[in-house]
C-alpha cells in the first residue's frame, strides 16, 4: 500500500546484518533472485551486497571448510542468479534468477565472481561421503584459492556503490 518495495527492502536488510548467520543471509540473497525487482531498483548496490556478504561466508569458510552448511549456503549464493530447476519460472510465472532478468553486464560480471567459489565448495568430498565402518575418517575439505578471494575482494573494493539505497524510496 505504500508504494515502497518492502519485500526487496527487508531481505535486503536480512542481507547486509552481520549478526545473522551466513546461511540465513545467503538464503535472502537467493530470495532476493526471486524478487520482481522494480524497474528503479539500485542494482549496483544490491550486487555489491550479494557480493560482499558471499566475500564474507568465504573467509569463514577458510576457517572451517568441513562445517556442514557451506554446502546449502554456497548453493543459495549460486541459486541467487540461476532458478533452481527449469520448470521453477514457470511456477514463479516470471524469470527467476538475476541472470534470466536480464538486468545486463552487472549481473554477469557478479556471477563471475560467485560461480568458481560455489563451484568449488560444492564439490568438496565430504558431502558426499559414507562411513564404510565406524573407524573410517572423514575427508577434509580444501580451502578455497586464496586468487578467488582476492579477486572477489579486487572487485568489492573496484565496485563500491555511492548510494546505499536500493530503491529511491527506501531507506540505505
Amino acid at each position: 500500500q505504500s508504494g515502497k518495495p518492502v519485500i526487496l527492502q527487508t531481505l535486503g536488510e536480512v542481507l547486509a546484518d552481520k549478526r545473522r548467520d551466513y546461511c540465513v543471509r545467503a538464503r535472502a540473497a537467493r530470495a532476493l533472485g526471486r524478487c520482481p525487482l522494480p524497474a528503479n531498483v539500485n542494482l549496483n548496490k544490491l550486487i555489491f551486497q550479494i557480493l560482499l556478504t558471499a566475500n564474507e561466508a568465504a573467509a569463514a569458510y577458510q576457517q572451517k571448510p568441513n562445517d556442514y552448511h557451506w554446502l546449502g549456503c554456497f548453493s543459495d549464493f549460486y541459486f541467487a542468479f540461476h532458478a533452481y530447476d527449469p520448470e521453477e519460472a514457470a511456477r514463479y510465472g516470471r524469470p527467476t534468477g538475476l541472470l534470466q532478468q536480464n538486468r545486463g553486464n552487472v549481473v554477469q560480471d557478479a556471477y563471475s565472481q560467485i560461480l568458481p567459489i560455489a563451484v568449488h565448495v560444492v564439490n568438496q568430498p565430504l558431502w558426499d561421503w559414507k562411513p564404510v565402518d565406524e573407524k573410517a575418517q572423514p575427508p577434509k575439505n580444501a580451502p578455497l584459492p586464496e586468487k578467488l578471494i582476492s579477486d572477489l575482494a579486487k572487485s568489492l573494493q573496484d565496485h563500491q556503490p555511492t548510494d546505499h539505497k536500493l530503491a529511491p524510496n527506501l531507506a540505505p
